[in-house]
């Protein structure tokens, strides 16, 4: 089913040569254009013209490389993009269904003359401007009766509908293995940085072991027991150490007392 719809919209936008490309590049990547333009019985300009414009609308891509046996030629190889392919599909038919429901609500509302020579047919307003005559042979307009028509656009409108159920289921499909494959991939992204953070915190928890067993290792030394001799202090160069001289206290020597006596001036007054 998926494929018929897929050659639906490759045939709408490439034409009906195009219709095999769905064949030769479904759920394949990376095919060369020489196979698809001999399987598709094209040259390869032919093929490529499909092709680019297959691309022009993202519904295919390519990788190019370097043939460097055939002068150094590049060669490219496409894949088919299932899930763009059914988002435009999907959009081709939602426009469809619209102007068919347009041209159905006009057919119920409005009416329609038709020439009986030329087969030409205009709205009531345009035939009103032309008197009800035919532009093209003078012939008189007739009424046409629109009850088949209208039958005809609503089958045609309930048929893409059934389509546009039937692309919406293959899109949820497609957009949930999309949403697997994503959340296996952030999985596989997480288990790989917990195995780095697991990975440097054992590191981390080696090297602490280590420095426990470092500081271990210098308390198992033994003491030597006794003053340790201290180091003669550094003299700098050109500097003389002086020797300091011991302090020696002063002794006190007794102070005498001066006696009274009379002075020689007092003693020759008497006389």
């Amino acid at each position: 089913m998926q494929i018929k719809f897929l050659k639906n919209i490759v045939v709408a936008i490439a034409g009906s040569n195009s219709e095999g490309l769905v064949d030769i590049l479904y759920g394949k990547k990376n095919v060369n254009e020489f196979i698809i333009a001999k399987r598709l019985n094209l040259n390869i300009n032919q093929a490529r013209n499909i092709l680019y414009r297959l691309s022009d609308e993202g519904l295919v891509s390519f990788i190019r490389k370097k043939d460097k046996k055939n002068g150094g030629w590049y060669t490219y190889f496409w894949t088919f993009d299932v899930g763009k392919s059914l988002y435009k599909l999907r959009d081709a038919l939602i426009s469809e269904i619209k102007s068919l429901e347009d041209q159905l609500q006009s057919r119920q509302t409005k009416r329609f003359y038709i020439c009986p020579e030329c087969d030409m047919e205009m709205s009531e307003e345009n035939a009103l401007i032309h008197d009800f005559t035919c532009p093209e042979c003078g012939e008189v307009l007739l009424l046409r009766e629109s009850k088949d028509l209208v039958e005809d656009l609503g089958k045609r409108s309930e048929r893409l509908r059934v389509d546009l159920d039937v692309v919406n289921r293959e899109i949820e499909v497609i957009e949930k293995k999309g949403e697997n494959a994503r959340k296996r991939k952030m999985k596989t992204a997480e288990k790989k940085k917990s195995a780095e953070r697991a990975a440097k915190r054992a590191v981390r928890k080696k090297e602490k072991q280590a420095e426990k067993d470092g500081q271990k290792t210098d308390d198992a030394k033994p003491k030597i027991k006794g003053k340790a001799k201290k180091s003669p202090a550094k003299v700098k160069s050109g500097v003389k150490k002086l020797k300091k001289t011991p302090k020696t206290k002063a002794k006190k020597t007794p102070i005498k007392k001066k006696s009274k006596r009379s002075s020689p001036k007092a003693h020759t007054r008497r006389k």
